[in-house]
């Protein structure tokens, strides 16, 4: 029998890094999908605290918001910004209903028209630069689809599937970051809701 040494030494997927680490599905699917590395881990970890249960990441990607180097997110509520280090909420958010207008200036560069809130009050844009290959792009063109969802009729949340929540929910318990009496609750919380 040969012996796969690759395989020995080969450490978690990105994926289970971030699960491990308490990250929300959600916000996973979307890093998942953006270019970066394991330096926006801890900001991807502060997203999770930032937002409320029942507003789901559809996209981010990582950019710079004026000074600051951060992860600008998508949500079915908003469009927003963290920045990496920045442990006192977001630096600039956009509610959807408050998208007048988005621009892509430049290739690597997006802006989102419209009364936007910072830490220092309100500004009438929220300029997105820095960002790497098309994924300014790409995440004007899902603002732009959910945008435009919040015209018609209320959006439709895609129940998520329960064997795929109990296994994130494995991987907290396995990562020390859920008791087993934790998870058996929120399992039972799953069966529950079949």
């Amino acid at each position: 029998m040969a012996w796969d040494f690759a395989k020995f030494f080969k450490g978690p997927s990105r994926e289970e890094r971030l699960t491990k680490m308490g990250v929300r599905g959600d916000v996973v699917a979307a890093a998942m999908r953006m270019a970066t590395d394991a330096r926006s881990d801890p900001t991807l970890v502060e997203l999770t605290a930032l937002l409320p249960d029942d507003e789901t990441v559809l996209v981010a990607m990582e950019g710079r918001w004026e000074k600051y180097l951060g992860l600008a997110v998508l949500t079915t509520h908003r469009i927003a910004f963290a920045g990496h280090g920045y442990e006192n909420g977001f630096l600039a958010t956009l509610g959807l209903d408050d998208v007048l207008a988005i621009e892509l200036p430049k290739s690597g560069r997006v802006r989102f028209i419209g009364r936007t809130t910072t830490p220092d009050g309100t500004a009438d844009a929220m300029f997105v630069d820095r960002t790497l290959g098309t994924s300014a792009e790409q995440f004007a063109e899902a603002a732009e689809k959910q945008r435009k969802i919040g015209e018609g009729p209320a959006p439709v949340v895609e129940k998520r599937d329960p064997l795929e929540l109990l296994a994130e929910l494995r991987l907290l318990r396995d990562a020390g970051a859920m008791t087993p009496e934790q998870f058996e609750a929120e399992k039972a919380k799953l069966v529950a809701d079949l």
